[in-house]
């Protein structure tokens, strides 16, 4: 048996990305996160920390427009060691590579991770995965490469779960690791400056994955990260993601809500203190931000442009049902504050099973007369949700099939109490969330918006999307169309 050191031992990471049908190497699928070219949401900080520990080779294979190339595949097959992450749209492409990579390399040790392998940890092994590392992954593989480096062979598992990485040890974690090709290709920096959310909605993965606990790197490290990355990507455009950058502004007790702020302003005043308030910046919140003077003056001195909202729901019945602990009139007064304040607010709202016809119809002219862009998801049910247990045990759930979990394609079954003129069949609401689409980003809103903006690279860029036919292009692909025609036999069209 070969004999690994860190010199010798070959290492690879991937996280495959969206295609079309969700088969590997299926070609390039074209949705709303297309015009947004994001590096890798955990590979940089793995390889960093895997760099860290004195590996030598390693590497990260990227795929292009959804294909590897033949060399890249030789690649992953012919590896010591392969590391897979992925989410719950990429879970067929990543198991029929970990299928595919253990008939050409039985030897091969295959580590998988991410949110989707956390909560169907199985789904992995029984493709031929050795281990399954579930939640964080930083310190967790790198004592996994420890030991098979010592022992030459290791069992197929499923890691216990962790303790989640204190703030101590968020803060020794090296800086993310961005190689050429990501470099290259991305237009849009990313930071982290927190993990975790202070909610804990039924529909959403967050706070399960990271068991509840809201944890803060330090303005050291965030400074440090910001002035690392500058100009690192093309344009000169930063997205925090954190789910949500100020803090426990939700808390009952005051003294964790100051304590929240107080973070905040003083992370504020370094980005204004070191001049990186001038970029364009963006960042998650949520409806509460704006109830606090502070947070708004924070996030004006922090530089922020463009604040992305999880209001998911206008409708009191569907907050109810997603386990949003916001009402109606505190999303809307939110978004009025927010965009007075001179932010540009872009919305992302749900259609759920209990939004009937007339709610959906006044929904559309609402995001068009309060909105700067917006996203509409059909819900879904992500693996270890609350609210994915309740559909499959009422039954709601209409296809299976991961590929379908992109936020453009409804699922699950409307609900049927709804009073008679107001129910929607699957087929019909599918069709009227592209028509919401194609009015706010019709040429006419589109200029509008454009006219009266504020920052005009981005209000051009969304007018590019709309002459260009962004949502057409969406609505007109095979996979959408394909959904289209399922849904439409299913309802009996």
């Amino acid at each position: 048996m070969k004999k690994f050191t860190k010199e010798n031992i070959k290492i690879r990471l991937t996280e495959p990305p969206p295609t079309l049908f969700g088969k590997l190497n299926g070609g390039e699928v074209y949705d709303e996160f297309s015009k947004a070219r994001l590096p890798d949401r955990a590979t940089p900080t793995i390889e960093a920390n895997i760099r860290n520990s004195g590996y030598k080779n390693v590497k990260t294979v990227h795929a292009k427009k959804g294909v590897y190339s033949k060399k890249d595949m030789y690649d992953m097959f012919n590896s010591d060691v392969l590391l897979i992450g992925y989410i719950t749209r990429t879970a067929n492409q990543s198991l029929e590579l970990i299928k595919l990579s253990r008939r050409k390399n039985p030897q091969q040790l295959i580590i998988v991770g991410g949110p989707h392998s956390t909560f169907t940890p199985r789904e992995a092994i029984n493709a031929g995965a050795n281990i399954e590392v579930g939640r964080e992954g930083e310190i967790v593989i790198r004592e996994i490469l420890k030991e098979y480096l010592k022992k030459g062979t290791i069992s197929n598992n499923i890691t216990p779960i962790r303790k989640l990485l204190t703030e101590e040890e968020l803060n020794n974690l090296p800086h993310p690791y961005y190689d050429k090709e990501t470099r290259n290709h991305a237009n849009i920096g990313v930071i982290e400056t927190t993990r975790g959310c202070p909610n804990n909605c039924d529909f959403c993965e967050v706070t399960q994955f990271y068991g509840g606990i809201y944890r803060r790197k330090s303005i050291e490290w965030i400074v440090k990260e910001r002035k690392r990355i500058n100009n690192m990507f093309k344009g000169n455009v930063y997205f925090f993601t954190d789910d949500n950058i100020v803090g426990n502004l939700d808390h009952k007790n005051p003294i964790v809500v100051k304590k929240s702020i107080d973070r905040f302003r003083e992370l504020s005043y370094a980005f204004r203190k070191n001049g990186f308030n001038k970029s364009f910046n963006i960042a998650q919140i949520t409806s509460k931000g704006a109830y606090f003077p502070e947070v708004i003056e924070g996030l004006k001195e922090l530089g922020i442009d463009m604040l992305c909202i999880g209001l998911e729901s206008m409708n009191p019945e569907t907050l109810k049902e997603l386990g949003k602990p916001y009402s109606v009139c505190e999303n809307q007064d939110a978004v009025i504050i927010y965009r007075k304040s001179g932010l540009r607010v872009h919305g992302m709202i749900m259609i759920g099973p209990k939004d009937g016809r007339s709610y959906i119809k006044w929904l559309s002219k609402w995001i068009n007369n309060n909105l700067d862009s917006v996203q509409i998801f059909p819900v879904v049910d992500l693996p270890g949700t609350k609210f994915s247990k309740r559909m499959s045990e009422e039954g709601r759930i209409l296809s299976s099939k991961y590929y379908l979990r992109d936020g453009h394609h409804v699922v699950i079954k409307p609900d049927k109490n709804l009073p008679k003129n107001e129910r929607m069949t699957a087929y019909e609401q599918q069709i009227e969330i592209v028509k919401m689409y194609k009015k706010f980003y019709s040429f006419k809103n589109s200029f509008k918006r454009f006219i009266r903006a504020k920052h005009k690279k981005v209000s051009l860029g969304l007018l590019l999307y709309t002459l260009f036919g962004g949502v057409r292009k969406i609505a007109n692909s095979k996979q959408s169309k394909a959904h289209l025609k399922f849904l439409k036999r299913l309802d009996g069209f």
